[in-house]
């Protein structure tokens, strides 16, 4: 094949890829439950000229008895850490609505996976090489749609690296713009801290490799490095919460509030459990490091063997980590396997160009076929994500019905509230986690907890979930029907089984209820939903989810649980059995399959 031949396929091949990638990024609705409350403190930040200094938008963290935080550092770090990202956002969802993110998302995302091809290309990495690696990176950012300023974390991190690498090729002042480049992040999203550690393992790594003899810098250019590289980390305290950040979430701090949340936890416990796809990028991309390692004879340079080992470490530890492996991963292992390639392709050079012409060939149908599979009419619908994890439907019955109280609302559907009510109406909780005591007492009306003190709850005693509502005056509820691992919350059956609760509207992925008190009265005769009928609606709802997801034990379980709830013990035992199939030995499943024979027999 001609050179120009094969230039010109590669470059359609290429080009085609990442137009297919900026579409897939782009079609995927608003959908992050985090991005809302980002958005109200982007408004927030716009309207009055200034950063929070307490929580704007919860009825119960500002209480007096609530001031006691067992993290002020840590509500700081939320409150302030993401404002210039928040007030970007604002600006374009204000300018442009829901196309506006969903673009903007699109455009951050292939942006890096750009950014990575470029670091590749300019290493000289083959083709064969680049085009695996790009689907791997690709494919790992499927796990990474939310529309987060953690957007800004990912393309600046692949920014850090293709700056301190290339200084590594060709020493200049193009270091030096790791200085704004740090100063901005700073201000983003508190994820900069990812780059003061990129930064801090190329000085340690490249002095090592400096008096070991084996680094490509000399003194005067090693000098250089730690200058720029000092003075970027010094700049990244030029934000709101300085460099307190790295209290904020250090482990001390912060593992009160992340025993529920899914991100912290480790990727092979969710794989494990089946709450979580398995991303086969992240494993592909694992088991070629220690492989790479091996073929270059313990050859591979020391700073890239300090950051994979480093990156690869925290990202089997806690799943949010992953996509910084994998992109990181992906650029470095590139160049490794290009150097093992030729080292052990020079007595094959001749097979090595017959080849390439298959492999250009390869490369140009894959590109064709994939972007046959998505380019397809209306693959691209701007719009938000509202029968998956919008509440909007929920929020305009509020709104439409003026229903007046105070609310408790699940944690994820917080922001939302909050973007659509603020100021006229105060939420209970979001997915800030900004205290403690608010998210405990969260978690024991959520799990329907009767009491903290008695393995049960003493005769004539009010449950505690019910007079923590009372205490806080609460009159609405609007809860999610699921949480992050698909589980039904407890609550639901609490307020179902109420005299003092009636549900009023459903949508699948929410409910509503209200007190049954006289101001409501008008309202529960035009909508009440009987209890017949709210089981059934919840029993459509899971029984869609667990057929559509036949990983996911919890949907069954949570399937089980209705029925338990019905008693109907023989449909809430074959729930229980399936849900055991999909995660044999689980002790909790076995618990609820015991209780559901018990029942049966009597």
């Amino acid at each position: 094949m001609r050179p120009k031949i094969r230039l010109v396929l590669l470059f359609l091949s290429f080009a085609i890829l990442l137009g297919t990638f900026l579409i897939i990024y782009t079609s995927s609705k608003v959908w992050d439950y985090d991005f809302w409350w980002h958005l109200a403190t982007g408004r927030y930040i716009v309207e009055t000229g200034s950063l929070p200094d307490s929580d704007p938008f919860t009825l119960v963290n500002n209480l007096k008895e609530n001031q006691h935080v067992k993290n002020p550092l840590g509500m700081q770090f939320n409150l302030k850490q993401y404002w210039l990202a928040q007030v970007l956002f604002y600006k374009v969802y204000n300018s442009f609505g829901d196309a506006g993110m969903m673009i903007l998302r699109g455009i951050m995302l292939l942006s890096m996976v750009v950014v990575v091809l470029a670091s590749l290309i300019r290493q000289k990495v083959g083709y064969f090489i680049i085009f695996p690696l790009l689907f791997c990176v690709h494919m790992n950012n499927f796990y990474y749609f939310g529309e987060r300023p953690v957007l800004f974390t990912l393309l600046f991190s692949v920014v850090a690296f293709y700056l301190l690498e290339g200084y590594k090729l060709r020493p200049g002042r193009v270091i030096f713009a790791l200085i704004p480049l740090m100063l901005l992040w700073a201000n983003m999203h508190g994820g900069f801290i990812l780059g003061i550690i990129l930064i801090g393992t190329y000085l340690v790594g490249e002095t090592i490799n400096y008096f070991l003899k084996k680094g490509a810098l000399e003194k005067r250019e090693l000098i250089i490095l730690h200058i720029a590289g000092g003075i970027a980390i010094a700049v990244s305290a030029l934000n709101p919460n300085g460099f307190t950040g790295f209290l904020a979430i250090s482990h001390q701090y912060t593992s009160m509030f992340q025993a529920g949340v899914q991100e912290y936890f480790s990727p092979f416990v969710l794989y494990k459990n089946k709450t979580s796809s398995v991303n086969w990028s992240y494993i592909a991309m694992l088991v070629v490091f220690p492989i790479v390692f091996l073929l270059r004879n313990r050859k591979m340079d020391i700073t890239h063997l300090l950051l994979l080992g480093g990156l690869a470490y925290m990202s089997i530890t806690a799943l949010r980590y992953v996509v910084f492996y994998v992109t990181i991963s992906a650029m470095v292992l590139g160049v490794e396997l290009q150097l093992v390639v030729d080292e052990y392709s020079r007595k094959y050079d001749s097979l090595r160009s017959r080849l390439e012409s298959v492999f250009i060939v390869l490369i140009c149908l894959s590109s064709l076929l994939y972007s046959v599979a998505y380019l397809k009419p209306g693959s691209v619908v701007f719009g938000k994500a509202v029968r998956f994890s919008v509440p909007e439907d929920a929020a305009d019955f509020i709104e439409k019905h003026n229903i007046k109280g105070n609310i408790f609302n699940d944690m994820a559907y917080g922001g939302y509230l909050s973007w659509r009510f603020y100021p006229d109406r105060m939420i209970f909780y979001d997915s800030r986690a900004l205290n403690y005591t608010v998210m405990t007492e969260y978690q024991w009306i959520v799990t329907s907890v009767e009491s903290v003190q008695n393995p049960k709850l003493p005769e004539g005693k009010e449950p505690l979930w019910s007079r923590l509502l009372d205490h806080y005056k609460i009159d609405l509820m609007l809860l999610n029907t699921r949480d992050a691992f698909g589980s039904l919350h407890p609550i639901i059956f609490s307020l179902i089984k109420s005299d003092e609760w009636v549900p009023v509207f459903y949508d699948g992925i929410s409910v509503l209820f209200v007190r049954d008190k006289e101001n409501n009265q008008e309202l529960i005769d035009k909508y009440r939903i009987d209890e017949e009928n709210i089981y059934n609606m919840l029993i459509a709802t899971f029984s869609d989810i667990a057929m559509n997801n036949t990983s996911n034990p919890y949907f069954m379980v949570s399937l089980g649980d209705i029925f338990y709830n019905m008693q109907s013990y023989a449909d809430a035992l074959q729930a229980y059995e399936y849900a055991d199939k999909r995660l044999p030995g689980h002790a909790g499943v076995a618990e609820k399959i015991s209780a559901a024979k018990r029942n049966l027999a009597d």
